[in-house]
């Protein structure tokens, strides 16, 4: 028998407290089983629970593992089933901003920053017609499942200050506005043209923030963020900051898929220095 995702998340702590370097302890468990990640990356497990992890991801090496995305319990199988019921037809119009519905096989176009997916209620796909990876159309179809409740207020707060995100903002200001502070420090010009060429568009207004680079995306339909940068000042002993703004809106989709959304960004931004 395959072994279960479940039967490792049990063990660990539950607290999503990022501190292994995930956003999720469920995120944690697949790279636990796929990715052979030792336990130990948990630095909050006792000797005895990180053994018992051993042995149960040992027990299934010589058996055939489930596939990443069919694992039981992995989040994609669940929100898999959350847009099963849903009508894409009358989704495209909800959510606008360029998506476009496919009658022929009941697909959608959806805009993902300056990049266009396809999305089916089976799987996922980027613009070259490869299938996106498990997190990423796990986030897309939890996004799917809540855009209908997502009405954009032009209030703009934090990712701590989004409901729910104690467990996860540690995780969040650490790994990925960290990641942006680290990546551009110093180098703020090439913050701004990789914004620019993934279709970020430059805050103008003054009275907004003093930050030094003050950028908007429409990450996909519905969800707007910015992102404020200070750049370095070594000779004051300065470090560089990165904070992303939520609209307020956003609220009813879950954090880990926002978390996994913004990551992408991250990447596609430093990809394209």
């Amino acid at each position: 028998m395959a072994i279960s995702s479940l039967e490792i998340y049990k063990i660990l702590p539950g607290t999503n407290c990022g501190d292994c370097g995930h956003p999720t302890c469920l995120s944690f468990v697949n790279d636990l089983i796929f990715q052979k990640k030792p336990p130990e990356a948990c630095p909050h497990l006792r000797q005895a629970d990180i053994q018992k992890i051993k042995d149960l991801v040992r027990s299934g090496s010589s058996q055939k593992l489930e596939s990443y995305g069919e694992v039981m319990f992995h989040p994609l199988e669940t929100a898999l089933k959350r847009v099963q019921s849903l009508n894409f037809s009358y989704l495209s119009a909800v959510m606008g901003g360029g998506t476009i519905y496919q009658h022929e096989n009941n697909s959608l176009v959806v805009p993902y920053l300056n990049s266009l997916l396809t999305i089916t209620k089976n799987e996922a796909r980027d613009e070259a017609g490869h299938l996106l990876p498990p997190g990423f159309q796990t986030a897309l179809y939890n996004y799917l499942a809540t855009v209908q409740k997502i009405h954009p207020q032009n209030t703009w707060v934090s990712f701590k200050e989004l409901p729910g995100a104690v467990f996860l903002s540690s995780y969040f200001v650490n790994n990925v506005e960290g990641m942006v502070s680290g990546q551009f420090s110093t180098r703020s010009d090439l913050l701004l043209k990789s914004a620019v060429s993934l279709g970020g568009q430059v805050i103008e207004n003054e009275n907004i923030s003093p930050a030094d680079v003050k950028l908007s995306f429409i990450l996909i339909p519905k969800v707007n963020i910015r992102l404020l940068f200070w750049d370095s000042v070594p000779e004051e002993g300065l470090p560089a900051v990165a904070t992303f703004l939520f609209d307020a809106g956003i609220y009813q989709l879950d954090l880990e898929s926002l978390t996994y959304l913004i990551e992408e960004l991250v990447k596609r931004l430093i990809a394209a220095l």
